[in-house]
């Protein structure tokens, strides 16, 4: 699937089976992740949406972060009242250091076992979105699934062209 861009608009129309994913340290989870969580779901027409707190942060290998259980329970008390979001403990429960191209090639495999087509959609923010050519097979993640781009205030719109350049297919 090709990268797209959310903006702010009316809601869209819920697709069902559709999953919106938002991985991190989560230490804390804070509005701004819900914030960025329900525009993504409300403008893409996302049923649900992930968070998946990483066991080892690829950035974060120092150890500085939270213990996972008390992360996984972090963002199980911020989401409780929105029905659409869940908690997933997917990469703490693989452990080891946690890449985004793994996680969703989990999730779209776990979808095909239980007779679903995948339709995922890793939610970033357009601060993280200059980092993503140098994650961890950055282009086997964007052939994996659709990237959503929330806005932030005092960074630039997404450049989806620049993200094309850098990686092409």
């Amino acid at each position: 699937m090709t990268p797209v861009a959310g903006s702010i608009r009316p809601p869209a129309r819920v697709r069902a089976g559709s999953i919106g994913v938002m991985g991190g340290t989560f230490d804390p989870i804070h509005i701004g992740h819900l914030a960025a969580a329900e525009e993504a779901r409300e403008a893409l027409g996302l049923e649900r949406v992930l968070f998946i707190p990483n066991a080892t942060p690829p950035f974060k290998l120092d150890g500085a972060a939270a213990p996972a259980g008390d992360r996984v329970a972090m963002v199980r008390l911020a989401i409780a009242a929105n029905p659409a979001f869940e908690v997933s403990e997917a990469e703490i429960e693989r452990g080891g250091v946690s890449y985004t191209a793994d996680t969703i090639e989990a999730l779209a495999d776990a979808e095909r076992q239980a007779g679903r087509v995948p339709e995922l959609t890793l939610i970033l923010s357009a601060e993280t979105l200059p980092d993503l050519p140098g994650w961890h097979e950055p282009a086997r993640l964007v052939a994996a699934c659709r990237i959503a781009v929330v806005p932030r205030e005092g960074y630039p719109a997404p450049d989806l062209e620049w993200l094309h350049r850098q990686l092409p297919g």
